[in-house]
């Protein structure tokens, strides 16, 4: 079986960066601020652009109400603006709206100093980064732990700094409970071979 590296590099691109579905959202949100709706973004902005659908977020229900009856003309002034349809559908929600600068800077796309992956957040490491360095915290502090079950969160945080106490403490209840399980079956399989060899 031949695999192309141009199918692993679409499917890394597509898939797992995302790359295509964040720029169809920044060419929509960029077609909603150069749009004429200047009326209806005082009082609503994009939240996000999913499959096809923008969703608004508005303060009040009354402009949801309003907008949601606006809807074709909406979704036809964004592409237009587009110069192609990406937009098909429009979902309001009401809500805290965003300010403009606010959305900015919460949506800032960074760069992973680990990875190199581009992802928007609000930390600098991407969630795939920070999920694998929790593992290897979690999986070095339950060695230590096993190593020594009477050890308290003030010596594991002296030789591991940064870690959290409720970190420390799902480690030491799944090391005490795998060893605690260890006894349960050694103390089964003790009873077991006593039975059987008065057979």
């Amino acid at each position: 079986m031949t695999v192309l590296i141009r199918d692993i590099l679409e499917n890394v691109v597509n898939k797992e960066l995302g790359i295509p579905r964040a720029f169809d959202e920044y060419k929509v949100f960029s077609a909603w601020a150069k749009s004429d709706l200047d009326s209806i973004k005082i009082k609503a902005s994009p939240d996000r652009f999913f499959n096809g659908v923008l969703f608004l977020k508005v303060k009040d229900s009354a402009w949801a109400q309003q907008i949601t009856m606006l809807r074709p003309q909406i979704i036809s002034n964004i592409n237009r603006v587009l110069g192609q349809t990406l937009v098909n559908d429009l979902k309001v929600r009401t809500g805290q709206r965003d300010e403009p600068e606010q959305k900015e800077s919460k949506k800032r796309e960074r760069t992973c100093p680990e990875c190199s992956a581009i992802h928007r957040g609000s930390n600098d490491t991407c969630e795939v980064c920070l999920r694998k360095n929790k593992q290897e915290l979690e999986l070095k502090l339950c060695k230590l732990i096993d190593k020594n079950p009477k050890l308290t969160f003030s010596l594991a945080l002296k030789q591991m700094p940064g870690i959290k106490e409720t970190d420390y403490r799902r480690a030491k209840r799944e090391i005490l409970a795998r060893i605690a399980d260890k006894k349960r079956f050694e103390r089964r399989n003790n009873g077991r071979e006593k039975i059987s060899s008065r057979w």
